[in-house]
């Protein structure tokens, strides 16, 4: 298991076409330079301990095929950016939150 944060530094790591940290015991927030993945097509951070909102950031992500954050302690609503994923996004999962 890891046990931390998402480092900041992870936007720098902008080829990186998949992320997955799943079940691991990752706490505090999703970094706001996620959004600069751009190559990004999967993203599972599901089964963690992350906090906070979901950034629009996310919108960003125009790539992206596969998100799951289900089973966090994310709260608050989608941004309106998730409107940028719908052309590309085939899996969203975001139960176990506290996301409306």
């Amino acid at each position: 298991f890891i046990s931390s944060t998402i480092p900041s530094e992870i936007g720098n790591l902008i080829y990186l076409n998949y992320l997955r940290l799943e079940k691991n015991k990752l706490t505090g927030t999703i970094p706001i330079t996620i959004g600069k993945l751009t190559s990004l097509e999967m993203m599972y951070l599901n089964e963690n301990y992350l906090t906070g909102t979901i950034h629009s950031e996310i919108g960003r992500l125009r790539k992206i095929e596969r998100l799951d954050l289900s089973t966090n302690s994310l709260q608050g609503t989608l941004p309106s950016t998730f409107i940028n994923l719908l052309s590309s996004l085939d899996l969203l999962r975001i139960y176990g939150n506290e996301v409306k």
